[in-house]
């Protein structure tokens, strides 16, 4: 099934005596790039949420939120993290030096700065909290995967929509490119783009495909209905219409989608160079 790049998820619930909240969003991206943000003190959840989320998505640029509140406090211990502490003081007070202002914070202005104080529940069993984060997550992530799989059910309906008219467009040109042809299909940018790409995608080489899967899997669909036209070779009938099929893609607003087409005849010869 195609899926988009574009999702979201989140989960929230009481478990245990936690409140955990888990928040997932993603951009398009080629390879798996994930951030995270979580309570200081919970700092060990980082790598092994990565590693989960991963697990289940192999692509997009994914934000990670972690939310963690005990909420049993009886045993919990309020840490104050001097390194932290001291380093505002010093930047509070090289402001009031170089502005000429009065220095007038005191404690509980240096307490509601982030992360100053820290609340811990006194002796936390790690592994504990991380299969109760990772229950949230699980949530989290299913949801993330269905906005995905829903958004991408959108993008291929509309990309797919488009390629009646590659099919329309080769089917009219007939035996004239002299077949087995090399189609080249242009898809986003301006029109002006497209067109460009269009002629581009009659370049690669034959037993390349693109490097988005979906569009992989559209180029293998497209060729097939090209060749059940049954021109064939040099118009002769058959079932080699086309040797390739290549689409090449440039970003744009799905509003306009626009699409291009290049016929290209097998005999077409190019060559490259690197200087």
């Amino acid at each position: 099934m195609v899926k988009s790049m574009t999702g979201f998820g989140r989960a929230s619930r009481e478990i245990d005596g936690y409140m955990i909240t888990v928040e997932l969003k993603s951009v398009n991206h080629r390879y798996f790039e994930f951030s995270c943000r979580c309570p200081r003190q919970y700092g060990f959840i980082d790598d092994k949420i990565k590693s989960f989320v991963n697990s289940k998505v192999a692509r997009g640029k994914i934000e990670c939120y972690v939310g963690i509140e005990a909420l049993n406090t009886e045993s919990a211990d309020v840490v104050v993290n001097n390194t932290l502490a001291n380093a505002y003081v010093k930047a509070l007070k090289e402001i009031s030096t170089n502005y000429d202002l009065k220095e007038d914070f005191g404690a509980s202005t240096i307490a509601r700065f982030p992360d100053v104080l820290i609340v811990r529940k006194s002796e936390e069993d790690e592994e504990k909290i991380w299969q109760l984060v990772k229950t949230i997550a699980n949530e989290a992530v299913e949801k993330f995967i269905d906005m995905r799989k829903v958004e991408g059910k959108k993008m291929y309906d509309d990309v797919y929509s488009r390629s009646q008219f590659i099919l329309d467009t080769v089917f009219q040109a007939g035996p004239n490119p002299c077949p087995p042809m090399v189609v080249g299909v242009g898809i986003g940018g301006t029109f002006e783009r497209a067109a460009q790409l269009a002629k581009k995608a009659t370049f690669r080489p034959i037993d390349s495909k693109n490097e988005d899967e979906r569009y992989a899997q559209l180029e293998d669909e497209l060729l097939t209905e090209i060749n059940k036209m049954g021109f064939g070779p040099a118009g002769l009938g058959g079932n080699t219409t086309a040797i390739g099929v290549n689409i090449e893609t440039s970003p744009t607003h799905i509003a306009g989608m626009p699409v291009a087409v290049n016929i290209c005849c097998h005999a077409a010869r190019h060559a490259s160079a690197t200087i």
